[in-house]
Order: C-alpha cells, then sequence, then structure tokens
C-alpha cells in the first residue's frame, strides 16, 4: 500500500513492480493522481474521502497489507498505515514531514509492526540508473511535460505549485 500519489508514491509504485511486487494499493483523494496512479499500474486506488481504506484492504489481503509506504506525510496517512498494515508488517515513512508526527502509540503496539524510514541515498542511484537504462523501469509515463531552460520557473516551478495534482515530473532541458 503506498499513501499518496504524487511523484514520491508513484515513483515507489513503478519501483515495487519492477522489483516484482504483488498486488500494489495506493490511496489518493485528488482525482487527477487517482486516474494517473491507475494509468501507471497500481491494482487499485481507494479514496479516503469515500472508501473505508482499512476494510477494503483487509478483505483483499487477508488481514492487512505487508508494507505500507507513506509517500503523504500527514498523521492521518499514518494513522492509515497502522490501521491497515497486518500483524509484524513494516510502515515505511518516505515523505518529508512538514510537522512533528502525531502516532497513536497504542494502536501502534498491537499491531507489531516495524517502522522505518528511507531517503534517498547515493548508493541506491547506481541501481536506478541500471534500472532505467535496462527498461525495468519506464520513467517516460512520470515526465508531464518538457520544457526549455528559459522557461524553468513559469513553465516548471510555478506550473508544479500552482497544478501540482496535473504534474509528476516537468523535465528541463538546455
Amino acid at each position: 500500500m503506498i499513501l499518496g500519489a504524487g511523484p514520491i508514491g508513484l515513483v515507489t509504485m513503478r519501483a515495487l513492480r519492477a522489483g516484482g511486487a504483488g498486488r500494489v494499493a495506493m490511496v489518493e483523494i485528488s482525482a487527477a493522481r487517482k486516474e494517473k496512479a491507475l494509468a501507471l499500474g497500481a491494482d487499485v486506488v481507494l479514496d479516503p474521502t469515500t472508501d473505508d481504506v482499512a476494510a477494503t484492504l483487509k478483505a483483499l489481503t487477508g488481514g492487512g497489507v505487508d508494507v505500507a509506504f507513506d509517500a503523504s506525510g500527514h498523521n492521518e496517512t499514518m494513522a492509515m498505515a497502522i490501521e491497515c498494515i497486518r500483524p509484524k508488517g513494516t510502515i515505511v515513512n518516505i515523505a518529508l514531514w512538514e510537522h512533528p508526527a502525531e502516532i497513536d502509540m497504542f494502536q501502534f503496539l498491537f499491531t507489531e509492526a516495524f517502522l522505518t524510514s528511507s531517503v534517498a541515498y547515493a548508493n541506491d542511484h547506481a541501481a536506478v540508473i541500471a534500472a532505467l537504462a535496462s527498461g525495468r523501469i519506464d520513467a517516460a509515463p512520470l515526465i508531464s511535460k518538457r520544457i526549455p531552460l528559459e522557461e524553468i520557473v513559469g513553465g516548471g516551478l510555478e506550473e508544479l505549485i500552482h497544478n501540482k495534482d496535473q504534474n509528476v515530473k516537468i523535465l528541463v532541458h538546455p
């Protein structure tokens, strides 16, 4: 399960697919990002504003997800990860939180889950580049548009700020 179908969540989903993961479920509220997640290979995309995420995933998995990636960085998404994880599963934080996290340690205790985090490491780059070069990971669907260097502010940064749901990555070329 991946909470958040923004750039980090979508890239995580593509990496899981390239690594041979079974079913991949994503949780997202943005309509545009839900469509993108399905188009890029998510098996199911749930919206916590309309779906009972925990009940659905527990029914699909027979008791909870093996791994939950929080790519959103909100207290609600971490709580959802705890609610959806199978006993002794793993929760991985891959989000940049903008505030201190609040975790219901009482609920977390009874999952006996592992909580860890991951950030981009220099040692991982070679493996990612090899996967891209071999075609195991196709980055093309993640590129929303291509712009020249002189459009980096208006066509790049401002576009990502004002239309983040419609864009994954914008490729800048000289």
